[in-house]
């Protein structure tokens, strides 16, 4: 499969708007019944990140990071080397995120093949919602 990536990057508000339109679809439980029109990217930083990551046209090595909370959940984004974030799902948090403690780990290998390895379909569907592809 033949895919090219776009040469901007969205802004938050359009990956907010396009959340959205996906509403719960692609989100597993507990998050499917968690998310609302009003928290848009509530569950959905894994994929967010994972489309970003193979298809977002940003400068620099990408490095996947993961927060684990307390009560078990956990909160995916994206390093830049240059000590940046790409987080296009921090405004799910009612908190300021401590990205202290987060890890690097790499994404799981999915089904569908990208330039930079594989991505998962729901990661995939993200991305052609987003216009990343």
């Amino acid at each position: 499969m033949n895919v090219t990536t776009v040469d901007t990057m969205p802004t938050q508000e359009f990956v907010l708007d396009r959340l959205r339109s996906l509403g719960n679809t692609l989100l597993k439980q507990p998050y499917k019944d968690m998310w609302s029109e009003s928290n848009p990217s509530l569950g959905y930083c894994y994929v967010v990140s994972e489309a970003f990551y193979h298809y977002g046209n940003i400068e620099g090595k990408l490095t996947p990071q993961v927060i684990s909370f307390e009560d078990g959940g956990t909160h995916w984004y994206l390093k830049k080397e240059d000590g940046t974030f790409v987080d296009y799902t921090a405004d799910q948090f009612p908190f300021e995120i401590d990205r202290s403690t987060a890890k690097r780990c790499p994404f799981f290998k999915g089904g569908v093949q990208t330039p930079k390895g594989f991505i998962s379909k729901r990661g995939f569907q993200v991305a052609q919602v987003l216009g990343l592809i």
